[in-house]
């Protein structure tokens, strides 16, 4: 993450870069399962505001173990509806789900090529 000790010198290198702008900065780590999100990850949240502005504060917690908490999220909250479509998979990495496709679906096993990262109008690059 950005906060190990080989990459940390990148946050403080854009936190000094932003306070010499006249930006107050705050740095946190929030847990993203305590928001919603159906996994147990750390993320790093950046605040920044002019010195003459409102310093947005930290979002209160919506999910956990509480009165005024939702349940936390699981994987299965999230995609276990899935388990009822059909999904069909070319060999281009398109995958078809009961007639939505998704053509940047990555096949295991598919090795990617120069095209893969190239931009069309009807097929967005994988």
């Amino acid at each position: 993450g950005i906060l190990r000790e080989s990459t940390r010198s990148y946050i403080r290198k854009v936190v000094s870069d932003l306070q010499e702008m006249e930006y107050q900065v705050r740095v946190e780590i929030l847990l993203s399962s305590n928001y919603g999100d159906p996994q147990n990850r750390k993320r790093v949240i950046l605040w920044a505001a002019k010195s003459h502005m409102h310093l947005p504060s930290t979002p209160k917690v919506t999910h956990g173990n509480g009165p005024e908490l939702l349940p936390k999220k699981t994987v299965r909250d999230a995609i276990g509806g899935l388990e009822k479509y059909e999904a069909f998979v070319n060999k281009k990495g398109s995958i078809n789900l009961n007639g939505v496709i998704d053509h940047n679906f990555r096949c295991i096993g598919t090795a990617l090529t120069e095209n893969d990262y190239v931009l069309r109008a009807n097929r967005p690059a994988r």
